[in-house]
Order: C-alpha cells, then structure tokens, then sequence
C-alpha cells in the first residue's frame, strides 16, 4: 500500500504545533533579549498534493477535468518549488547577517562592518 501525504488538516496541525515549540515561554527564556534582533520569519511553503486522478489506468484525454487538475498541479508545483528557493535565500542571509554580528562582536576578521 502506498503512503500519502498527510491531508491539509493534518499538515495544519503540525504548523500550529510547530509554531508553538518557537512561540512558547520556555523556548523565549533560552533566547537573550539583548543579543537577539526580531527575526523577518520564515515562509511556509506547503507542497501541492497530486490530483487523484492520475493514480488511475486510463488514459488522460486532453482538455478532461483531469488534464486541467494536471496542468494546475504542475504549475502549483513549481511556485513550491520557487517558495522554497526563496526560503533558503532568506535563511542563508539570515544565517550570514548573525555570523556577521558575532564576528564583529568579537573583534574578529571578517566583520563586514
């Protein structure tokens, strides 16, 4: 039997699960106020699931209901595909702009500033 995806419910779930883990008080009194500058977040990107109509054996007719879920799907996919490229993009600049302010705090090479 082939494993599906977790349904939106379920992967909504775990946003908000996971969103708590950051946003609780435990996990702020680990965080400095004095050394820590707001963050700009992140970006969620959730993935496209596959329309159901392609797990089947017959042939998909060109301009059906499937065909278009198809063509949406693939689109959909590759604006996941850009999200992601973008969170990285955030998260590399993110992690440079830290390691830059401790280099500077420390008086070490590199400091940007």
């Amino acid at each position: 039997m082939p494993l599906r995806p977790p349904s939106r419910n379920a992967r909504a779930s775990l946003v908000v699960v996971a969103l708590g883990a950051f946003t609780s008080p435990a996990a702020a009194q680990m965080l400095d106020p004095g050394d820590v500058t707001p963050s700009p977040g992140f970006t969620l990107c959730v993935a496209p699931l596959p329309p159901p109509c392609v797990e089947t054996t017959k042939k998909i007719k060109a301009g059906s209901m499937c065909d278009q879920n198809v063509q949406a799907y693939i689109r959909t996919m590759f604006q996941y595909r850009e999200c992601h490229n973008q969170e990285v993009e955030r998260a590399v600049r993110e992690s440079n702009d830290v390691i830059d302010r401790w280099k500077c705090r420390q008086g070490l090479e590199g400091c940007r500033r």
